[in-house]
């Protein structure tokens, strides 16, 4: 089970997190807006595919 809430108060902001997360939404939607041709382009540049 995940937790949910927590009695220990956090000292910081975890800004390295939100940052992350900022940036995933940022590339979401900008990979949204590409058309067909250079979505392809782009898995193709940074795709991974497992070696055999």
């Amino acid at each position: 089970m995940f937790p949910i809430q927590d009695s220990v108060p956090s000292r910081s902001v975890p800004v390295v997190t939100r940052a992350l997360i900022f940036i995933n939404v940022i590339v979401f939607f900008f990979e949204l807006m590409l058309p067909q041709q250079s979505i392809e382009q782009l898995f193709y540049l940074f795709g991974i595919v497992p070696a055999r």
